[in-house]
C-alpha cells in the first residue's frame, strides 16, 4: 500500500441500496453473530482487518455510550473464522487516553483473550491524506501511526455506525460533523 493513499476495502458496496440486518433477544455477543453471518466475510480471508469500535469515553459498559465489548469480542471471532487477523483501534475524545478508554470499555480483556492487538490511533504527528473517491472532503489529517497501521492492514471496519467519522483529527472534526449533519 501506498503510504499516501488510503486503499479500497475488498468488500462490495452498494450505496445506493445499503443492505441493513437486525438481530435482537440474544445478546450483544449472538445478536452481532447473527448479523455478521449474513455478510460475506471471506473477501478478508489471509488480510489483516482493523476494527474501529466507539470507545472514545470513560463509560462502564452496558450504557449505550460506547461499544458493548461483546460485540468487538463477536466481530473480532467472525473475522477470525473468515481467516482475518484482526487489531483493534480507537481515536478517543479530547483528554480521553486511548487505552484507558479500552480499559473502561472492556475492550483490552477481549483483546488479551483474543490475542488481538490494540492500536492508539492518535499515536505519532499528522500527515495529510487523499480521500479516494471523496464526494464532501478530498483529503483529511491522519495519525502518521493510522497510516502505519493502514500500511499493514487491508480492510477496516467499524462496529459501530455511532457518531463516528473515520480517523479525522481534532482540527477537522468539527468541520466534518457540520458537513455530515
Amino acid at each position: 500500500m501506498n503510504s499516501n493513499r488510503l486503499s479500497k476495502s475488498p468488500f462490495k458496496s452498494l450505496s445506493s441500496h445499503p443492505e441493513v440486518f437486525i438481530s435482537g433477544g440474544e445478546g450483544p455477543y449472538i445478536n452481532t453473530i447473527n448479523v455478521l453471518s449474513n455478510l460475506d466475510l471471506s473477501p478478508a480471508r489471509g488480510l489483516k482487518v482493523l476494527l474501529k469500535p466507539n470507545v472514545g469515553r470513560i463509560a462502564p459498559t452496558g450504557e449505550g455510550i460506547t461499544t458493548n465489548p461483546l460485540v468487538v469480542a463477536a466481530a473480532i471471532d467472525a473475522f477470525v473464522a473468515a481467516g482475518a487477523e484482526v487489531a483493534v483501534g480507537e481515536s478517543p475524545i479530547v483528554g480521553v487516553k486511548t487505552f484507558e478508554a479500552f480499559d473502561a470499555a472492556g475492550i483490552t480483556k477481549i483483546a488479551n483473550e483474543r490475542n488481538c492487538k490494540l492500536i492508539d490511533l492518535d499515536a505519532g504527528s499528522f500527515i495529510k491524506v487523499p480521500v479516494p473517491d471523496g464526494h464532501v472532503i478530498d483529503s483529511i489529517k491522519v495519525s502518521t501511526k493510522v497510516v502505519q497501521a493502514l500500511s499493514e492492514v487491508e480492510s477496516v471496519t467499524k462496529a459501530t455506525l455511532k457518531d463516528d467519522i473515520f480517523f479525522v483529527n481534532e482540527d477537522e472534526a468539527s468541520s466534518l460533523n457540520v458537513l455530515m449533519n
